[in-house]
């Protein structure tokens, strides 16, 4: 029975997840991205991010031992993959930056950090971030 509660409770925190949007930029090229992560009560979750070239890169995360801070990993659709860490400033957002397997790194806002408007501009299809 301890099993089957067990289970259960899993299910129920997988099912619990939020989604933030995610704003940013390439360092080399200052290619800006942007996109969304999701993550679960139980710590994984998805990251996915378009930048403005049309580079494309899906990922996955975790934060393990901390409800603060976490890391993850990427692939491209240009080829290349990537590593990054993410911490939370605040109750609804935070930082993160990452390198890609070609060196290039990456920044980036999440969460209500990603909003901030003195940072960012959003349009219709795009972003343009100041540099951060």
């Amino acid at each position: 029975m301890k099993f089957f509660i067990l289970i259960f409770l899993t299910l129920i925190l997988e099912a619990c997840s939020v989604t933030q949007p995610v704003v940013g930029q390439f360092s080399k090229s200052k290619d800006d991205f942007m996109g969304e992560a999701t993550a679960s009560m139980s710590g994984t979750g998805t990251l996915h991010i378009t930048s403005q070239s049309g580079i494309d890169c899906n990922g996955t995360l975790t934060r393990k031992t901390s409800l603060v801070s976490g890391e993850g990993e990427f692939h491209c659709n240009d080829g290349r993959t990537g590593k990054f860490i993410f911490t939370k400033n605040n109750e609804f957002g935070g930082t993160g930056f990452g390198t890609l397997s070609d060196g290039e790194k990456i920044r980036f806002l999440w969460g209500n950090q990603a909003s901030v408007r003195d940072k960012c501009e959003f349009s219709d299809s795009s972003v343009t971030c100041s540099r951060f």
